[in-house]
């Protein structure tokens, strides 16, 4: 029986897809070193894990997934295992009891993973607009920084997961502080060969013999690019099936069409709003430092970085490149369900090759021709679309 469990519980948007990519990738070598990953594939890892944030700490079917997984970590004879899922960072205490109790009489250890807001609060807003989301930027912003008029289960929620003193609190009712390791997520820029140098330091176990090389998931968008997607959200809700937002919005015009967009323009937390962010996270680093966390990585990563002099708001968006976006989005599906429909008429036989990029690029360009020619930038439906903002 392993001696050790780490479980790296997030935050999102601290590192963790690339951490999670890294560990899955490398899950024979690990093994071979002595470390277990446990699943069969991550994806069960993390349908594990979240169905024991949903179990009420093992009172419903919902944590069989969960004791399997564990069962895996106790018959691994290996040194330690590793856990990784940033849902479970908020997780209350029966799921935590659960969790702890299940790998005894293995030590379980948390592995933290801390970034600076001004990085990680826009980081957030993007990420609700990929999940049906439709609220404007200054709407969330006033929830995430407290306004007293403003609604504030947004801000609840991303400050039960980021902020340290609110999920410590939680964690060390079970596990102890010795057992609660801190790892900071270097500057926007750094190679990504530091982070995981610093979350196997965190763990003890050396990063020299695992490759890095990891298709990167949930590549940011630009302000265009977001906008579009809030507005589609706008207009499909209530009207499409959570199956059909995932499989047409969310990968398909998110991960598909708006990642892949050349030029983007890359917004950042205005400056104007670092003044608060920086008290917050000098009150954090403090916390950290009185409370003898064991901290890898500098604690200075945390304090607000300066913004690109080319980065603009996440609400500053530019129409004609907004249209663009759109435009991308619907010669991409036009696409799709051209080639499914002629590989329906053909019974899957002597079916073409898609049309590919270049075909959609002159479908893209003939659109736009038109838009320009027809509506004009004064008036019709894209003056409407500006007028609606």
């Amino acid at each position: 029986m392993t001696a050790k469990v780490f479980v790296h519980i997030g935050p999102h948007k601290s590192g963790t897809t690339f951490l999670q990519q890294v560990l899955a990738a490398n899950k024979a070598a690990l093994a071979a070193n002595g470390v277990l990953f446990p699943g069969r594939s991550y994806s069960r890892q993390r349908r594990a894990l979240e169905k024991l944030l949903r179990s009420s700490g093992g009172k419903s079917r919902q944590a069989g997934p969960w004791r399997a997984l564990a069962r895996e970590v106790a018959r691994w004879q290996g040194d330690i295992a590793v856990l990784s899922n940033e849902s479970i960072g908020t997780a209350g205490l029966p799921p935590i009891s659960m969790l702890v109790e299940s790998l005894a009489p293995a030590e379980v250890h948390v592995v933290y993973t801390a970034r600076d807001f001004t990085k990680v609060i826009p980081a957030m807003w993007h990420t609700q607009m990929r999940n049906q989301q439709t609220k404007s930027w200054e709407t969330y912003l006033r929830t995430v920084r407290g306004d007293p008029a403003a609604l504030s289960a947004w801000g609840r929620r991303i400050w039960s997961a980021q902020d340290p003193r609110e999920v410590f609190g939680r964690w060390e009712q079970l596990v102890p502080r010795t057992h609660i390791h801190v790892v900071t997520v270097p500057p926007s820029g750094t190679a990504p060969d530091v982070l995981w140098e610093r979350f196997c330091a965190a763990i003890g176990m050396d990063p020299a013999p695992y490759s890095l090389e990891v298709r990167r998931l949930n590549e940011s968008l630009g302000t265009a690019e977001v906008e579009v997607l809030r507005r589609i959200n706008a207009r499909v809700e209530g009207r499409i099936s959570k199956s059909g937002y995932n499989r047409w919005i969310q990968v398909f015009a998110a991960r598909r069409v708006l990642e892949h967009r050349p030029e983007q323009t890359k917004f950042a937390l205005p400056v104007e709003e670092h003044g608060w962010i920086r008290t917050r996270a000098e009150e954090i680093i403090r916390f950290l430092e009185e409370g003898g966390y064991s901290v890898t990585g500098d604690l200075h990563d945390l304090m607000p970085a300066p913004v690109s002099a080319t980065a603009v708001r996440p609400d500053e968006v530019d129409l004609e490149q907004a249209l663009d976006a759109a435009v991308d989005v619907i010669a991409g599906l036009l696409e799709t369900l051209d080639e499914k429909a002629t590989r329906a008429r053909s019974g899957g036989r002597g079916v073409p090759p898609a049309p590919g990029r270049a075909a959609a690029a002159t479908v893209i360009r003939r659109v736009r021709s038109s838009v320009a020619a027809r509506l004009g930038r004064s008036s019709g439906p894209l003056a409407r679309w500006h007028r609606r903002r």
